[in-house]
């Protein structure tokens, strides 16, 4: 089962295979927490690391869920969405 990521920004929807976590600094002032995919780029930004991790722990729950489904024979169902929308914040 392929799971699907919507960027946050809704510019990009792409099937994933990987993705991290990726500290990013444009000054001395301003951090950026970024969700990443080699392949894709930046999927999602957020204020601090730990919201970052939280976002990659919805994901991995996400997966894990959309797994269980296809499992159960439940993959084709209209109430199990192989994509996964980034959160705003």
């Amino acid at each position: 089962m392929d799971l699907w990521i919507r960027s946050q920004d809704k510019t990009k929807l792409v099937k994933i295979d990987n993705i991290s976590y990726m500290d990013m600094a444009e000054d001395m002032d301003t951090q950026k927490h970024s969700l990443w995919n080699d392949c894709k780029g930046i999927l999602g930004t957020y204020k601090t690391k730990e919201r970052a991790l939280e976002v990659l722990d919805e994901i991995n729950d996400y997966k894990d869920e959309l797994e269980k489904a296809h499992f159960l024979g439940m993959a084709e169902s209209k109430f199990v969405s192989s994509t996964f929308i980034m959160p705003k914040e």
